[in-house]
């Protein structure tokens, strides 16, 4: 994604104080809670994931109103599946919330 590295690294010295090095890059949120324990890593996941803690990971919460990322779902053409049209709808009420 562009300027993800870019984003993230303002996010850490304006959050943390610290300049991100960028390497290893976890294929799901397992391997990497798996990073975080086994390699001393941070790991930048939503919110909700609090609710789920893994053993030996902190989680600790990112105070900025300004630390959001903006995500598209895409979908084939055609015929919308009920499980589909149901995040979309969703998805739609929350953004009406926010």
């Amino acid at each position: 994604m562009p300027g993800r590295d870019r984003w993230l690294a303002r996010l850490c010295r304006e959050c943390g104080g610290f300049r991100p090095k960028f390497g290893l890059v976890a294929d799901s949120v397992a391997d990497a809670f798996t990073l975080v324990v086994n390699e001393g890593l941070i790991a930048i996941v939503p919110d909700y994931f609090r609710e789920h803690p893994a053993p030996g990971v902190v989680m600790i919460p990112v105070e900025d109103a300004g630390a959001t990322w903006d995500f598209f779902i895409v979908w084939q053409r055609g015929r919308t599946a009920g499980p589909l049209r149901a995040l979309l709808d969703a998805l739609s009420v929350a953004a009406d919330c926010a």
